[in-house]
């Protein structure tokens, strides 16, 4: 399998150091999308690879399954993003309700972060 761009994986490194110095929610969530926005851009140079079949000795290629796992992992942190971040702007939302929205974007984005990691990992 291919292995991705030394440059990809130091700034997948770099935006996670951000996310740590994040402290206000506000923070934490845009932190959180630079973080997702690193790991989209590697999970969208795997899944531009092309699909490996059974007998290919494609030198670099991606697997169906894995794709899919990708992109349900990216669907719900785009959507978790989207909603914290639509939460931390509104100024009449409950503390109960940022510190949930807060926790549910970073947690979303940590395992897809996770899971584009593997793809780094298995290459």
């Amino acid at each position: 399998m291919k292995k991705f761009t030394p440059l990809f994986f130091v700034a997948f490194v770099v935006a996670a150091c951000a996310s740590l110095e994040a402290e206000t929610p506000q923070q934490r969530v845009f932190a959180a999308k630079t973080d997702y926005k690193v790991a989209l851009q590697l999970a969208v140079q795997y899944n531009e690879l092309p699909r490996c079949e059974s007998g290919t000795a494609a030198i670099a290629c991606s697997h169906t399954s894995v794709v899919e796992v990708v992109r349900k992992a990216n669907d719900t942190a785009r959507v978790a993003l989207d909603e914290a971040e639509r939460i931390v702007r509104d100024p009449a939302t409950t503390d109960s309700a940022l510190n949930l929205a807060v926790e549910s974007a970073t947690s979303a984005v940590r395992v897809f972060t996770a899971v584009v990691a593997e793809i780094q990992d298995d290459g």
